[in-house]
């Protein structure tokens, strides 16, 4: 891949990340991502807006159930986004 080739690979990937931002609900029915959604990077930019985030925080956040967002939280810990502790008898998660 040419110098060219990836800076437009990464000027594409940048254009789908503010769309995200700027029309949140749109590009989770799929119409920037061709029908698919990483889910998993739709909780990594909603986990940056705050320094901790609890596990209903995050389900309210991005309108969904309380196990789902369970398993992204857990994933972006197993990635090295965010650590986890318990504050009170419940999961906190934080940047690292």
């Amino acid at each position: 891949m040419t110098a060219l080739e990836q800076w437009k690979e990464l000027a594409k990937i940048e254009n789908l990340r503010h769309q995200l931002v700027a029309q949140p609900t749109q590009a989770i029915v799929g119409r920037n991502y061709g029908g698919k959604v990483d889910l998993m990077a739709v909780a990594f930019d909603a986990v940056k807006t705050r320094d901790a985030w609890t596990i209903r925080d995050l389900a309210k956040k991005m309108h969904i159930k309380d196990d789902a967002a369970q398993q992204l939280l857990r994933g972006l810990v197993k990635e090295k986004h965010l650590v986890s502790r318990v504050l009170h008898g419940e999961a906190v998660y934080e940047w690292s």
